[in-house]
């Protein structure tokens, strides 16, 4: 309906003139609301305009001017024929193909192995798993993918405070980080042996604390019904994403 009402209103106004066809705050002010009146400056000339188009439009019931906004109120037969609609379509209502043959890659959450979920994990991952979803519903070929980074400074920080026996190996790896300039040498020379592989101390905690907080983001993903389809670990492409960098200097 927006989109009508955006092509109907295109056919009274000069070209280009940018205007909003949007659902108002207040329902007393209608379904659908537009500024295009105000953008003319001339809001009663456009209103009467409309309203001599709406006999082809039976879904609105009437077209009023508020406070230089035109508002156009949909008719009780549209909710009722909407209602309908819903209850015998069920699960399938909405469910179209506009976006066939589209290819959709849907990248969110992006966890830190060796760190907690937080909300700000948890945002995207609601939010990224349903605009996938929508896509979906609407006909396109969706993959959704997940890039963890499993190497770098918080990596080390937490596998030099599970060396340290700590009983919250991040959050005081990081604060002897900041804290400490003996723990920093110390967390910037474990970073190094984890990217080398070269310490086989490190190389066991490394393994064993990737393999558990994989596992425990796997059962928050499984909790919300989300699947992913493809696992991206920046210590798979490290070395190809410092490749294209330096073929590519310019």
């Amino acid at each position: 309906m927006k989109e009508k009402l955006e092509q109907l209103i295109k056919g009274f106004v000069p070209e280009g003139t940018r205007f909003v066809v949007e659902h108002p705050q207040n329902t007393a002010f209608g379904d659908y609301s537009t500024n295009a009146g105000i953008v003319t400056k001339d809001v009663e000339g456009l209103a009467a305009a409309l309203r001599q188009t709406q006999g082809d439009f039976p879904k609105i019931e009437k077209i009023e001017v508020k406070n230089g906004f035109i508002n156009f109120y949909l008719s009780k037969k549209f909710f009722a024929d909407s209602l309908k609609e819903i209850a015998e379509k069920g699960d399938n209502f909405g469910k179209n193909e506009s976006m066939k043959g589209e290819k959709v890659m849907v990248e969110h959450t992006d966890p830190n192995p060796f760190k907690p979920l937080h909300i700000g994990h948890l945002l995207p991952l609601t939010f990224g798993s349903t605009l996938a979803k929508i896509f979906e519903w609407n006909g396109a070929e969706v993959r959704q993918a997940c890039y963890q980074g499993d190497v770098g400074l918080h990596v080390a920080k937490a596998v030099w405070g599970i060396q340290k026996g700590a009983a919250n190996p991040y959050v005081e790896g990081n604060k002897a980080y900041e804290e400490d300039e003996n723990a920093k040498k110390e967390i910037a020379e474990i970073n190094k042996k984890i990217y080398a592989g070269s310490d086989a101390e490190i190389n066991e905690i490394y393994k064993k604390g990737r393999a558990e907080s994989l596992k425990y983001f796997d059962s928050v993903y499984a909790k919300l019904g989300i699947k992913f389809d493809h696992f991206f670990f920046e210590s798979e492409v490290a070395e190809a994403g410092k490749k294209i960098v330096l073929d590519n200097p310019g």
